[in-house]
């Protein structure tokens, strides 16, 4: 214990001896720092000041340089005059800052020298640019001169033109007087008059034009007379255009001189023709005053009336011209009194016309009105006629109005046919009503009397307003009716096809039940060995026929005898009256497609014979109708064809457990190419009723009536089909004669 405590206070001296010494030794490293660092920081300062007095030196550099500058930049652009001013400034500057410049000293002292030789260069161009601006001066201030003297030259000439122009309008003034003074002229010295102030007119616009010519010519020479320098301004442009108004007034005043002689002229002209005819007017005077004495008695006045207006003045007239035209004493109407008199006359004339007028207006206003009442009971009668279309078109709108309702669709299609084939004679009957009403309207357009024809035209427009709207409205009613029997004719289609169905189904069932084949099944209908299935025989099979039972011994309904004989008429759809046999087998087959495998037996026991394996999707066609091995049996079976090898044997339609292997089909061709569904097997025939084409489409499915035939004419495979789409039957093309399908069975 002891020795080892005694190691551990050796190792404790030797550890605080350790730690001494490495104080030490980190002491004096620290001090070696501290004086490095003291010797660095002295440095430092010594290159901070030296640097700062370089800085302080550059500065003053700049200073100076600047300050040189400065002034040379003023010096660069002084203009000549102030050249010593500025050259002065400078020296001064450079005196003072040049020697602070430093290093730069030699490189300023180039840059003054090159600055000033540039400035003087310079100002040694600008004089002499200046002389030369000046000589140039000088010599443009000549050219003007001579152009403002060219200028009062021409001036000159066209002021001389102006009053030449201006005396010859005042002539033309001259000319006028004697027009438009008061002195009477004949018509010779108005004709000769108006040619003088004519004359003078064209000789003055002669000299006006001239005017204006030498404007045109020598217009752009006066006008271009620029400002002289240092004078003042030309008046040339000035002076033109008061000359030119001078020239315009001219003009003016020949066109208004002109004007006045046309109208004056025609004043004088008239005047002289009134005068004239004044005197023409006297010429019946002198030739009816018989005593020459310058008046025209009672006696002469009567003559005067017959021999020149074919008119005897009644009475009372020659009463009245004597009282106010003849004065006391006086032998009879004076000259100046004449175009009274004829007035008088003239009164007494249209007087007697008028009387004559009115009689004759009166004889025609009876023969009008007669005529009015005449085409007054003629409209009247169209009226009526266009009242009964108007209650015509109503009654055809009541009949249409219940075929819109939901109630009609509840009717039969027998019942539709027959309430369109009524509603179709009420629309017949209100087209034929309105058509009667038109021609009616027609007939009345006829020609009639001048005063008529307006009463007319508005009769006829207020009766044709009243028409219009008959059409629209017996084309509504036939549309409402054309659907409406459109609507009969596809349901009618869906009931028959219904009925067809049910019938074939009833005649399967009866098939089976009897265990006929195709030809024992014909036999049952033709019965008398015609080779033809008439309709009392075909309604007659379905009153005794095999029936179908329920599970509670009751019979399935039959068809009545007008719904066997609709289903009849419907599968004679070339209404023969009867079908033939191969169109009755071709009705009546029955065709069954494979929805689950299955197995076809050589007899109609189950554990017969397979035959082969049937598989989903094929065709066979049924040879008998559904038949029970036992009477007892639950299971029906029936023999069957297949239709891709012809193969005949017996096969289960539905299994004990309710599964299904067979459902009808097989008989549905859907069209692969666009084909025509025509009415007659030969294409191009004609069918009665005529039948119209249309076109099957791609797409479109048809029921097989009758099995494809060869036509021989055109090669082409052709079957009898029923379109599902519309219920439309007709003959269809299913090959084509270079191996084209049309259609192919769904």
């Amino acid at each position: 214990m002891q020795e080892q405590q005694a190691k551990l206070e050796e190792n404790k001296q030797r550890l605080e001896m350790a730690n001494a010494a490495r104080q030490e030794e980190q002491k004096k490293k620290m001090e070696a720092m501290k004086a490095q660092q003291a010797a660095l920081a002295a440095a430092r300062a010594e290159e901070q000041k030296k640097r700062e007095e370089d800085m302080a030196a550059k500065r003053a550099e700049q200073q100076a340089i600047l300050a040189i500058r400065r002034v040379m930049q003023a010096f660069r652009s002084t203009p000549p005059d102030k050249f010593e001013e500025q050259k002065t400034k400078l020296d001064e500057v450079v005196a003072q800052e040049l020697e602070k410049t430093g290093s730069q000293k030699e490189t300023m002292t180039a840059e003054i020298e090159q600055t000033v030789k540039a400035t003087q260069e310079r100002i040694a161009k600008m004089e002499e640019a200046r002389k030369k601006a000046e000589e140039q001066k000088e010599a443009e201030n000549a050219r003007r001169r001579e152009l403002k003297a060219k200028a009062e030259e021409l001036l000159g000439e066209l002021e001389k033109l102006v009053e030449k122009a201006e005396t010859s309008t005042k002539g033309v003034g001259e000319e006028l007087e004697p027009l438009t003074g008061e002195k009477d002229m004949k018509m010779n010295e108005v004709e000769a008059c108006a040619s003088s102030v004519e004359e003078a007119a064209k000789e003055a616009n002669a000299a006006c034009q001239a005017c204006t010519d030498f404007c045109v010519k020598e217009g752009a020479n006066i006008k271009n007379t620029p400002p002289i320098m240092g004078e003042p301004k030309s008046t040339c442009f000035d002076d033109l255009t008061k000359l030119t108004g001078r020239i315009s007034e001219a003009k003016k005043s020949i066109t208004v001189t002109l004007g006045k002689c046309v109208q004056t002229k025609a004043l004088r002209i008239k005047r002289v023709q009134a005068k004239e005819k004044y005197e023409k007017g006297l010429a019946p005077f002198k030739k009816f005053d018989a005593d020459k004495d310058g008046k025209l008695s009672r006696k002469e006045i009567q003559a005067f009336s017959k021999g020149v207006y074919g008119f005897s003045i009644p009475a009372d007239t020659l009463d009245t011209i004597q009282r106010l035209l003849i004065k006391d004493g006086a032998k009879g109407v004076e000259k100046q009194d004449f175009h009274k008199m004829k007035t008088m006359i003239g009164v007494a004339r249209e007087a007697a016309l008028d009387a004559k007028k009115k009689e004759e207006r009166e004889k025609r206003e009876k023969l009008v009105a007669d005529l009015k009442e005449k085409l007054q009971a003629k409209i009247t009668k169209t009226t009526e006629l266009i009242t009964a279309a108007v209650e015509a078109a109503v009654k055809a709108e009541t009949q249409v109005k219940p075929l819109n309702t939901a109630q009609s669709k509840d009717m039969k299609a027998a019942e539709m046919i027959s309430k369109a084939d009524e509603t179709d004679t009420i629309i017949d009957e209100s087209k034929a009503s309105l058509t009667t009403a038109k021609e009616a309207v027609t007939a009345l357009n006829t020609d009639v009397e001048v005063e008529l024809k307006g009463f007319l035209a508005g009769e006829v427009k207020k009766l044709d307003g009243s028409l219009k709207p008959l059409d629209a409205r017996n084309t509504k009613a036939a549309a409402v009716s054309a659907k409406f029997r459109a609507d009969a004719a596809k349901k009618n289609s869906e009931e028959l096809e219904k009925l067809r169905s049910q019938g074939l189904a009833i005649i399967f069932h009866h098939q089976g039940a009897k265990e006929l084949l195709k030809d024992a099944l014909y036999a049952a209908f033709d019965s008398k060995k015609k080779g033809k299935v008439e309709e009392g025989a075909f309604v007659k099979f379905f009153a005794t026929c095999e029936m179908k039972k329920s599970e509670d011994g009751e019979e399935d309904p039959r068809l009545s005898e007008d719904d066997a004989g609709r289903v009849f008429d419907y599968l004679d759809s070339e209404s023969k009256g009867h079908l033939t046999e191969e169109e009755f087998q071709n009705l009546t087959r029955k065709f069954m497609k494979v929805v689950k495998a299955s197995v076809l037996t050589d007899d109609i026991s189950i554990k017969s014979k397979p035959v082969r394996r049937l598989v989903e999707g094929e065709v066979l066609e049924a040879l008998t109708g559904p038949q029970k091995e036992e009477p007892d049996s639950e299971i029906a079976r029936i023999r069957v064809k297949a239709m891709s090898d012809d193969v005949e044997g017996w096969v289960t339609p539905t299994g004990n457990q309710g599964t299904v292997f067979l459902e009808e089909g097989g008989n549905m061709f859907k069209v692969v190419k666009e084909t025509i569904l025509t009415g007659a097997f030969v294409i191009g025939e004609n069918t009665t009723p005529p039948q119209k084409d249309r076109k099957l489409k791609v797409g479109e499915v048809v029921e097989v009536r009758e099995w494809a035939k060869k036509e021989e004419a055109s090669g082409l495979m052709r079957m009898k089909v029923r379109v599902k789409s519309d219920g439309q039957i007709g003959f269809a093309t299913s090959l084509g004669n270079t191996g084209i399908v049309f259609l192919e069975v769904v």
